[in-house]
Order: C-alpha cells, then sequence, then structure tokens
C-alpha cells in the first residue's frame, strides 16, 4: 500500500522551512530570475570612473595651456625690453642736404650732367620720404642709425643721377651733403664746428623717421 501522505500540520516547521530551500535553491528559473543583470553595476561603476580621468585630463590641458600663454607673453615682453634698450643705446645722427649754390658766384661751366639753377634734384635716404632740394629749398634727415650703413640716391628732375652708401663710421653725427655746381657732383662731409647750419634743430624722436624742409 501506498504510504500515506502526511498532513503539513503534522510535519515540523523546522522541517518544512528546510525542505522550502532546497526547492528554491534546485528551481534554475527562480535562480535565473533572482539573479542581477550580469554588467549593471559594473557597467555603473566603470562610468564613474571613467569621468573621473576624463575630468582630471580637461583639467590639466587647460592648466598646461594657461601656462604657455603666460610663457609666451613673457617671452614677447622679454623681447619688447631688449629691443627696446638697444634702440635706446643705439645712437642716432643726421644729414643736412645744402641748397643749390645760384648767384654770380655760382658756375656751371664744367657741369655736364645736363643740371642746371632751375633743375630739381630728388634726394632719398633709406626708405625716409624724399627731400627736394633746388636754389630756394633744402632739408635735414633725422634720427639715422649711427651704427649702420645708410644707401642715399639722388634723381635730377626725376631722372635717376646717382647712388651711394655711406655710414657714421669715423664722422660726426652731424653730416653735410652738398652740391658742386662747377662738376656736377654730390659729396658728404662733417658739419664742422662753427660752421653755419640752416637746418632746424630736431631732437630724435620716436617713431618713424622723417626728414625736415627748409625753404
Amino acid at each position: 500500500m501506498p504510504a500515506a501522505m502526511t498532513p503539513a500540520s503534522n510535519v515540523p516547521l523546522g522541517l518544512r522551512m528546510g525542505r522550502f530551500m532546497r526547492s528554491r535553491i534546485a528551481d534554475p528559473w527562480l535562480n535565473q530570475s533572482r539573479q542581477p543583470r550580469p554588467g549593471v553595476r559594473q557597467r555603473v561603476c566603470r562610468t564613474r570612473s571613467a569621468r573621473r580621468p576624463a575630468l582630471s585630463v580637461r583639467r590639466r590641458g587647460h592648466a598646461m595651456t594657461i601656462q604657455a600663454t603666460a610663457k609666451t607673453v613673457l617671452v614677447i615682453t622679454a623681447l619688447f625690453v631688449t629691443a627696446v634698450g638697444a634702440l635706446a643705446a643705439e645712437g642716432v645722427g643726421r644729414v643736412w642736404v645744402q641748397k643749390i649754390p645760384s648767384g654770380p658766384s655760382a658756375s656751371w661751366k664744367g657741369n655736364d650732367t645736363g643740371a642746371t639753377e632751375r633743375s630739381t634734384f630728388t634726394v632719398h635716404i633709406d626708405d625716409l620720404p624724399a627731400i627736394s632740394v633746388t636754389t630756394s629749398s633744402s632739408g635735414v634727415f633725422t634720427n639715422l642709425s649711427l651704427n649702420r650703413k645708410h644707401l642715399v640716391k639722388i634723381r635730377l628732375d626725376d631722372k635717376p643721377l646717382t647712388s651711394f652708401w655711406f655710414s657714421f663710421d669715423g664722422r660726426g653725427d652731424h653730416l653735410r651733403l652738398w652740391y658742386n655746381e662747377f662738376y656736377g657732383t654730390w659729396s658728404l662731409s662733417d658739419v664742422r664746428k662753427g660752421e653755419q647750419c640752416s637746418c632746424p634743430r630736431v631732437e630724435p624722436s620716436q617713431g618713424r623717421r622723417s626728414p625736415v624742409r627748409t625753404m
């Protein structure tokens, strides 16, 4: 005969709990439904941990950019101060361009350049604005460096006449460019002490150099 089923009420409580737990462990579908979804917590942790290095990298990059900008500003400032100091230490000179001789004392007999008392000479020094020189007008170039050579270009009635280089080496800082009407040549010499100079008193100024014209 089959064994008589034991009523649940007659089974001790401890034995019933043990059977219940064993049945829960043995049920694979129940275990699978209660298992946490794989990768959820790991993904959250990875996301949180990945944000921190990215934020740290951005901060380091920003700090490096600020440091590079500060270094660039310091270098530019140092170069500017050096350039200003070099310009301040560099002496400057001037060249006075005399008027063309005229009157009874002027002689043009040996002049084969085609120039006459009515001619107009245009004098350039380096890249400075030109000065027109006639028997009634002249000018002066100022703020010329004493430490390098300068290029003079002269035109006669808007046609090239001559050009030459000069420097202040072995000279004073005040030179005179004058025209010999008899030979048709231009010469450069020192303004001697006590010599009357018709050019105005011009103090060296900052910025672009410009010639001063006198009448």
